[in-house]
């Protein structure tokens, strides 16, 4: 069963990872299923390696990080408009640990977290998968839920699928016990591994308005390289040589062509016919 916040309102954070589809699942599923009016929804994404200390950053780390940010925003730019109209405020975070569940765990106590979304993958290893979900279900404190979004395989005897979370909430049913819906092939059993830093200081930011509202959608990668083929110089160069020397769109021949090709040719037969 879910929890609900004595004062009201909740604080999700939704894990965002590259994967596009994977990012949309979990926040859409956040935002029109867990969330209430004036509940916060922070999206995080966790860049692996160490908090960059000396100012001003070098390039690389300037590029890595407004690179993040900007995923970050972009995704949840599609979803400002709901939120607005279901009154529920969206935050974006990038932060910095070496491993990704310790960092989770760190920012749900940071921000004092009712809930922990985490998406289940689709396009990279398990392995990856298997070592946050034992770490975040191992050290999410009792006040948390974590939920995991996707298809079921294995449904661990504690824990709840995602559409039973539905049902709870619409149903407005509630329980002191954190939620832990398993949504993964397996869930490997619980180790120590602590070897994981985060860092407190976040670059943040927020979308909550009705203009922030995307007029034009993304371009799929498709129809871009699709543009790219379309506007390329060698095909205006093409189409530029094709109208200054237009090929003819009829080609004549002489008698003399014309009886080789067919050698049975006869003239006066032809005439003949003609005047009938």
């Amino acid at each position: 069963m879910i929890t609900s916040s004595e004062e009201g309102s909740n604080k999700i954070l939704v894990a965002i990872s590259l994967d596009r589809d994977e990012s949309q699942n979990a926040l859409s599923w956040a935002i029109n299923v867990l969330a209430k009016p004036n509940d916060t929804i922070v999206a995080l994404h966790l860049l692996v390696g160490e908090e960059p200390k000396k100012i001003p950053m070098k390039k690389k780390k300037r590029i890595q990080i407004r690179r993040a940010k900007a995923h970050v925003i972009s995704m949840l730019g599609e979803f400002a408009y709901t939120c607005c109209q279901n009154q529920v405020n969206l935050e974006a975070k990038v932060g910095f640990c070496s491993k990704i569940g310790r960092g989770l765990i760190n920012e749900v106590k940071s921000i004092s977290a009712h809930y922990l979304v985490l998406s289940r993958p689709t396009s990279h290893a398990f392995r990856i998968w298997n070592e946050i979900t034992r770490y975040v279900s191992d050290f999410a404190p009792s006040s948390c839920s974590i939920v995991f979004v996707g298809n079921p395989r294995k449904q661990h005897k504690d824990c709840y699928s995602d559409s039973d979370i539905s049902r709870d909430i619409k149903s407005e049913k509630y329980s002191p016990r954190s939620v832990l819906s398993i949504l993964s092939r397996d869930l490997i059993s619980s180790s120590g591994d602590d070897a994981s830093s985060f860092s407190s200081s976040m670059v943040s930011s927020s979308v909550a308005s009705p203009s922030d509202k995307p007029k034009h959608r993304p371009m799929s990668p498709y129809r871009l390289i699709s543009s790219l083929i379309m506007n390329s110089p060698l095909r205006k160069w093409r189409r530029n040589e094709t109208k200054n020397n237009p090929k003819p769109l009829i080609q004549c021949f002489t008698y003399n062509e014309i009886s080789k090709a067919t050698k049975d040719f006869d003239q006066g037969a032809y005439l003949r016919d003609q005047k009938i």
